[in-house]
């Protein structure tokens, strides 16, 4: 994650970045908002949901030209936005893959294959990556490959696992940790930041240490008190999703009920 920091904070505090941000525009007009730079992924993620939406309704909605207007506007964000977005939205649809495979029952690796591999990829990604990538970059078509095949082995461990018959271990904590995960994602950069800063300026921490007990005590504290402020945000935010999802729902039924009647009573 440190590497996806690479400006100076300072420049990517003020209102462009805030707007280009609030926009999902992040790493395509403007840098990523203030400390938090694992943001980036947001901005794509947002604009796959968006196309993918349009694709949906051009190819299923029963209005020929709501279908017209979605299946171009589609395809105008689809040139508009950088190659490098759209490319990597091929490993966003890995996860549709999965859904499908599983769906249509076809044979599924035993979970240890599925495993195995997955945890070989890992290995072979990390053992992979250019060293020396801020002064000598790798083309965007190695990073790709790359990143592609870590993904197909996570499908392939994802669905080597849903042929389990028995429950996974600690069940119930990984269903806790499932209901923050979204805050943890939003907020762990800058809190991070924040820890390792202030370890710095009080405790002379340097955030590069060569592996010892100090070493080990160190990150397990900073990933200990990451976890708790995410948390504690995530009871604030996160754990209304259900409750606003249900007002939402409530709130545009309604309405749509209310532009009905008027048309039936006019008839």
């Amino acid at each position: 994650n440190t590497v996806s920091l690479n400006q100076t904070i300072s420049a990517t505090v003020d209102l462009p970045t805030f707007v280009g941000n609030f926009f999902m525009m992040q790493n395509i007009l403007v840098g990523t908002l203030g400390s938090n730079a694992p943001l980036w992924s947001l901005a794509y993620e947002w604009w796959y949901y968006c196309i993918f939406a349009l694709l949906g309704i051009a190819l299923t909605g029963r209005d020929g030209r709501s279908r017209i207007i979605c299946g171009l506007s589609a395809i105008f964000i689809s040139v508009v936005l950088p190659k490098k977005l759209m490319l990597w939205g091929i490993i966003w649809l890995l996860g549709i893959g999965i859904h499908i495979w599983i769906s249509l029952k076809l044979w599924r690796p035993h979970p240890l294959f599925g495993l195995t591999v997955f945890i070989f990829a890992i290995i072979a990604s990390r053992m992979s990556h250019n060293i020396d990538n801020v002064a000598n970059q790798e083309s965007m078509i190695t990073s790709f490959i790359r990143d592609f095949m870590l993904g197909f082995a996570y499908c392939i461990a994802m669905v080597s696992i849903s042929k389990m018959t028995t429950q996974l271990a600690w069940p119930r904590f990984n269903e806790w940790l499932a209901e923050f995960s979204y805050s943890t994602y939003l907020f762990h950069f800058p809190a991070m930041l924040f820890v390792v800063a202030a370890g710095y300026q009080f405790f002379d921490l340097r955030f590069q240490v060569q592996p010892s007990m100090q070493g080990v005590m160190y990150f397990l504290t900073v990933t200990a008190v990451v976890y708790i402020y995410c948390y504690a945000l995530s009871l604030l935010t996160e754990r209304y999703t259900n409750t606003l999802r249900r007002k939402l729902n409530s709130y545009f039924s309604a309405s749509e009920k209310c532009a009905v009647v008027p048309a039936e009573n006019a008839s």
